[in-house]
């Protein structure tokens, strides 16, 4: 039995090291403290393509969650009227077992096969959970990417740009920056 949850453990963490690896990828956007552009337009784009993995893989998940529940409560339903008829076996009406004593007995009579119900349905929801804080994680990241991307486009609008030297679009233009020199700053 113990042997058996150390399995169900190893392979929930495995699962959980497994979506954030599928994840990691995509945030690395700094490079030398640097925010780097090609990366914010390839997080942008790769953003959509993770966040529908996630939606499947919750799903997926949630649908295996509650397969497992309604199995579970089939067997649960079929133990708990076994130890129902052997309780009330030879009591008269007036003195049935009552709810709490007939779950009781039906834990105690199944108790390897409860524990393990049990554990099953902790793992498959644990893995519902981690993938609903998952999604709420990437839909924050959604709006980091797109702050970072807003500054960006803030910065490069601060350069100002006239016509004179390169090639652009069938325009020649020269970048300049608005900012002032530091001969400027000095008057």
């Amino acid at each position: 039995m113990e042997e058996d949850l150390t399995t169900l453990d190893e392979q929930y963490i495995e699962y959980v090291q497994q979506q954030l690896n599928n994840l990691k990828e995509t945030e690395r956007l700094i490079e030398e403290g640097h925010v780097l552009p090609y990366r914010v337009n390839r997080a942008l784009a790769e953003y959509n393509r993770i966040h529908a993995m996630l939606i499947i893989e919750y799903q997926r998940v949630k649908t295996i969650n509650n397969r497992l529940k309604k199995r579970h409560k089939m067997w649960w339903d079929e133990k708990f009227i076994e130890a129902r008829d052997k309780l009330n076996s030879d009591r008269t009406s007036s003195k049935y077992a009552s709810k709490g004593e007939i779950e009781s007995q039906a834990r105690v009579d199944n108790k390897v096969e409860h524990l393990e119900w049990e554990d099953k349905l902790d793992i498959a929801e644990a893995k519902t959970r981690l993938l609903i804080r998952l999604l709420d994680a990437w839909s924050r990241n959604e709006r980091i990417l797109t702050q970072l991307s807003n500054n960006m486009r803030s910065e490069m609008r601060a350069l100002y740009v006239e016509e004179g030297t390169s090639h652009q679009g069938g325009v020649r233009r020269t970048v300049k920056r608005s900012l002032p020199s530091n001969s400027e700053n000095k008057n």
